[in-house]
């Protein structure tokens, strides 16, 4: 009986040691998962400001590419304008040139 007994003594003592030792890793799990959890919450937030700060770049891109474009049209109806008028320099200057010479023509005469 008393073998019984301090069987049944060792078989508890050893039930509580396993129980400790499954208590224990449960609040060592229950921690590193609070951990992971603060580290998952954290790492959305930053997802969200790269990408609200992502769209305000493209938005910035977006916006710098139709004032590029519009520069671009500006500076292209300029050379056409500037091309328009070294034409219609050249064209008064041979009618001036031509002038002078008739006038010098008719002087001769």
């Amino acid at each position: 009986l008393s073998q019984e007994r301090d069987a049944v003594h060792r078989v508890e003592a050893a039930k509580d040691s396993v129980l400790a030792d499954l208590s224990e890793r449960i609040s060592v799990m229950t921690k590193e998962k609070q951990v992971v959890e603060t580290a998952w919450g954290q790492a959305a937030e930053e997802s969200a400001n790269l990408t609200q700060e992502l769209n305000v770049a493209r938005s910035q891109l977006a916006a710098f590419e139709r004032s590029t474009n519009a520069k671009e049209s500006t500076i292209v109806i300029q050379k056409r304008k500037i091309s328009e008028l070294e034409r219609r320099a050249a064209e008064i200057q041979r009618d001036a040139d031509n002038s002078k010479k008739y006038l010098s023509e008719r002087e001769a005469e």
